[in-house]
């Protein structure tokens, strides 16, 4: 896709490595109780050679789920495993505990890395995780960067998510410790509001401008939670008064776009908090990361969950009898796309 100008590929992972000459990665990823949590491990290892590996799993605050998911996890970390993955590049940690024990272990993994290429997978990584990854790469020197996300074939009609954290910033996009008034607050529509509506009742944002980045085109029953998400944001507002951007739920250009349109390009403060779809959070972990990297004109936050439902979603969505993978380039030849 172009968009002012900028090449910005995106597509099948088939298709976007083939126009790469590299056909060696690294890879970064997360083994979860999700099926399509090693779609893209897996896919790769027949499109090249993977070079380095660091699969996290990530261990949930106990619950009545807590078996399942786990007994779920074994069995994707064991495919992992068949598929040649290392045993050492599993790296475990639990969901709630301090995230330098993370960063520590992305820094070592790192400096072990003499791969140029890098893949990352976000499929099922939790997002105060891959923020920071995606923040993290954007300052390395490797040559050519690719984010993947594999489609499920469909998810829970039950709770995806439950007993979240208070709102807070995600680790490395704290933004200034003064917030401006004259700010912008840009919301991804998901399925769970996860203690946002409180914040919303608080009052926490009445200062704010406020645009939702609804994703469109979807499936009805898609787009019905995305409307339930938004009446229990807003169920006493009058809705002209909040900005509906309808946006593509896949196509990361686009939403970085409209990011940058709503905040007019970096003029306005940003407040974002990415409850939508993996896509849009990526786009906003790269506005957020790329275009201020000093945290003065936006910040990110959430209010992350600390059980899941072990149905959150099951199989993997198939296209032409292939797991269709979303792959994002975000650097080609050591230049950065957004």
């Amino acid at each position: 896709m172009i968009r002012n100008g900028q090449f910005r590929p995106w597509g099948s992972l088939q298709l976007l490595t083939r126009n790469f000459t590299a056909q060696s990665w690294s890879f970064i990823g997360c083994a979860s109780m999700e099926e399509r949590s090693h779609a893209t491990y897996t896919t790769l290892r027949t499109l090249g050679t993977i070079a380095n590996s660091l699969v996290f799993r990530i261990e949930d605050e106990p619950s009545r789920f807590y078996q399942e998911v786990e007994r779920r996890t074994d069995t994707n970390e064991s495919i992992f495993l068949r598929s040649g993955l290392p045993s050492a590049s599993i790296c475990r940690r639990k969901l709630i505990e301090p995230f330098s024990s993370y960063s520590i272990a992305i820094e070592a993994y790192l400096e072990t890395v003499g791969q140029r290429n890098v893949l990352v997978d976000i499929s099922s990584m939790p997002k105060r995780l891959f923020f920071f990854i995606i923040k993290r790469l954007l300052s390395s020197t490797f040559d050519n960067i690719i984010v993947t996300y594999a489609e499920p074939e469909k998810y829970s009609e039950e709770p995806l998510a439950e007993n979240p954290q208070r709102w807070a910033a995600l680790p490395g996009f704290a933004g200034p410790r003064r917030v401006p008034s004259d700010r912008n607050l840009i919301i991804a529509l998901g399925y769970e509001p996860l203690g946002l509506p409180d914040l919303v009742l608080s009052g926490e944002f009445a200062s704010a401008q406020v645009a939702l980045l609804f994703p469109f085109p979807s499936s009805p029953e898609r787009v019905a939670k995305n409307w339930k998400f938004a009446r229990n944001l807003f169920p006493n507002i009058d809705i002209s008064a909040v900005n509906i951007k309808r946006v593509d739920g896949i196509n990361v250009p686009e939403v970085f776009d409209a990011i940058g349109s709503l905040t007019d390009f970096g003029d306005r403060f940003a407040m974002l908090a990415p409850f939508g779809p993996k896509p849009i959070s990526l786009a906003m972990a790269l506005y957020a990361s790329k275009q201020h990297p000093s945290g003065e004109h936006c910040n990110v936050s959430y209010t992350q969950p600390t059980v899941y439902n072990p149905d959150y979603s099951s199989g993997i969505k198939m296209q032409a009898g292939t797991p269709l993978i979303n792959a994002y380039a975000v650097r080609i030849g050591g230049a950065n796309l957004y």
